[in-house]
C-alpha cells in the first residue's frame, strides 16, 4: 500500500503541477488539489488490487482541496468518454505483470487520461460542464436493459448483460434468459478488471459491450451456456 500511495503522488503531483497546483494527502486514502476552476478528488481504494477513483467538479468559492459532500462530482472516466471519439479502445493492462507493475501502470493510465481528458475542465472557464453531465444522463438511460436484444449469430452488434463472476458467464436478457460463454478478445477496462480481481464469489457486473455471438450449442463450463461469444469492446 505504502508503494501505491508514492505512485499516486509522483504521477497525480506531476500532473497538479502541471496546472500550477499542488497534490495534498489529507490521509491515507485521500487526496485532493484545486486548479482556478476545477477541484479534483483522488480516493485510493485498498484491498487485493488497489486502485483509485478520479472525481472533478466546478470550483467553488469556498473551496478547499478536500470536501466532505462530493455531491455534484463527475468520474474522469465520464469525461474521458464525453471528450474521446465514439469506440475509443479502453486502455488494458497485460495480465502477466506482477501485483506491483500493475499497480504502477494502472496509476500512469489515470494520471495521464486526467492530464489529458480533463485538461479543459481543468484549466478552461468556458468547460462544458454541464454538456458532460447531460452525456452521464442520457448513457444512464441508455445502460436500462432493453426488453428485447437482437442476437445476430456470427455478426458484431452490441449487448448489455450480467457477468456472473464465479461462473464466467453472462446473462442475457433477451426473449428469454439465456447464458452466453464470453471469450475476452479485448483489453478488459481497469475499472472492470479491479471489481474482477477482488471480487467475492457472489459477485454479478453489468457490462456494455460489442460483441459477436455464435449459434445455440453447448459452451462454457459443463455446457451450461447456450452460447459462446467473442468480446470485442466492453
Amino acid at each position: 500500500m505504502i508503494a501505491f500511495q508514492k505512485s499516486v503522488e509522483e504521477h497525480f503531483g506531476r500532473v497538479a503541477q502541471s496546472f500550477n497546483s499542488k497534490l495534498e494527502r489529507h490521509s491515507s486514502h485521500l487526496y485532493g488539489f484545486l486548479t482556478k476552476y476545477a477541484l479534483v478528488i483522488i480516493r485510493v481504494h485498498a484491498g487485493h488490487l488497489p486502485t483509485v477513483c478520479v472525481n472533478l467538479r466546478e470550483r467553488r468559492p469556498d473551496d478547499t482541496s478536500v470536501v466532505d459532500d462530493e455531491t455534484g462530482m463527475i468520474g474522469l472516466g465520464v469525461l474521458k468518454w464525453f471528450r474521446a471519439p465514439p469506440y475509443t479502445p479502453c486502455e488494458g493492462i497485460a495480465a502477466e505483470l506482477s501485483v506491483e507493475a500493475h499497480i504502477k501502470a494502472q496509476i500512469e493510465i489515470f494520471a495521464a487520461n486526467l492530464s489529458n481528458y480533463g485538461q479543459p475542465f481543468l484549466n478552461d472557464p468556458n468547460a462544458d460542464w454541464a454538456g458532460a453531465r447531460a452525456w452521464l444522463d442520457e448513457r444512464i438511460k441508455i445502460m436500462h436493459t432493453p426488453s428485447e436484444q437482437k442476437v445476430k449469430p456470427g455478426q458484431p452488434n452490441d449487448y448489455i448483460g450480467s457477468y456472473n463472476v464465479h461462473d464466467a458467464w453472462i446473462t442475457m436478457n433477451l426473449l428469454k434468459l439465456e447464458r452466453w460463454s464470453p471469450i475476452f478478445e479485448c483489453n478488459i477496462p481497469l475499472q472492470l478488471k479491479a471489481v474482477l480481481d477482488s471480487a467475492n464469489d457472489n459477485l454479478y457486473v453489468d457490462i456494455s459491450f460489442r460483441g459477436i455471438p455464435s449459434e445455440k450449442g453447448r459452451y462454457g463450463r459443463n455446457g451450461a451456456c447456450i452460447r459462446e461469444v467473442r468480446i470485442l469492446q466492453i
